[in-house]
């Protein structure tokens, strides 16, 4: 796996060659929402969003996020390529193939919050290069409809409904934090603002 951590204000790249990602139930194609477990205030350069990925991108089979966020100044990095698994979450089978939540589908987009342990995150319609979500949902076809981020649900139907876009940590089978439910996450106003959906 290439130890390339990509970054960019102005736009994302999230096509990568083929890999051995596959599995069943292809179409459910979803972002997962993390923290990053600790509070810490933002730089205004987007150097602790680097830092960050290059920290996960250092840990070998360590804890891996596709990406990393912060909503205040908008900095976005990638560290391994979105068509690779994720390891952010705990293991345990979660649809009739044996994958995890990691692998639940085609994709499991996970996305890190930046600087966000337990802090409030900040609303959504101040979000900071908030598109940057919806172009790469469209291009992996993942659908505009979150999950009700203020509950924490455990259900693997519910994780593996395809009609569902946007997931907590707290929403994966298996799994034992509540993050990004701690940060109270308004979530009729981040499928307003980020999403774009009433």
């Amino acid at each position: 796996m290439s130890k390339k951590v990509w970054f960019s204000k102005t736009k994302i790249k999230p096509k990568s060659p083929p890999s051995s990602m596959g599995g069943c139930h292809s179409k459910r194609r979803k972002f997962v929402f993390h923290n990053e477990g600790v509070n810490r205030d933002c730089d205004k350069t987007g150097e602790h969003v680097k830092n960050l990925a290059k920290y996960v991108n250092s840990q070998g089979s360590g804890i891996y996020y596709h990406f990393i966020y912060c909503p205040d100044c908008g900095q976005w990095a990638q560290a391994i390529p979105v068509d690779k698994a994720a390891r952010s979450l705990k293991g345990g089978a979660v649809d009739s193939c044996g994958n995890s939540g990691n692998r639940c589908g085609k994709v499991a987009i996970q996305v890190c919050f930046a600087g966000y342990g337990s802090k409030k995150l900040p609303n959504p319609k101040n979000w900071k290069s908030k598109g940057k979500f919806r172009k790469i949902a469209k291009e992996w076809n993942i659908k505009p409809k979150a999950r009700n981020f203020e509950k924490v649900n455990r259900s693997k139907s519910k994780w593996n409904d395809k009609s569902i876009g946007y997931h907590a940590h707290s929403h994966a089978p298996n799994n034992d934090h509540h993050d990004i439910v701690g940060n109270k996450l308004d979530w009729k106003k981040f499928k307003k603002h980020v999403l774009e959906i009433d």
